[in-house]
């Protein structure tokens, strides 16, 4: 293809230092997947089991937390020195109910 003045580019000017005009396609931008979950409880299915005033620990800790309060996604967890809160899904990840 020849080129014409039709089809040729004229050079940007610069507006700074580092800003100059961009000149190439425009990006397409990519589409967002939608929130599909339609279980919002558990993990893969599994429903929480445990409960308001449970001690539960982690495997092979020597103490164990009490859960206090559910706040949602997540439990607030009091030991004997410290509250943390710890999302519902330790549950199922190596962690284990204990009696008090």
């Amino acid at each position: 293809m020849a080129r014409t003045k039709k089809n040729l580019k004229k050079p940007t000017k610069s507006r700074g230092k580092g800003t100059a005009k961009h000149t190439g396609k425009a990006k397409r931008k990519s589409r967002s997947k939608k929130n599909t979950r339609t279980n919002k409880k558990g993990v893969s299915g599994k429903k929480f089991t445990w409960e308001k005033n449970d001690c539960v620990r982690p495997k092979g800790m020597p103490g164990h937390y009490k859960i206090k309060k559910d706040l949602g996604e997540s439990w607030l967890m009091a030991g004997p020195h410290y509250v943390e809160t710890l999302p519902k899904t330790v549950e199922f990840f190596g962690w284990e109910k204990v009696d008090c």
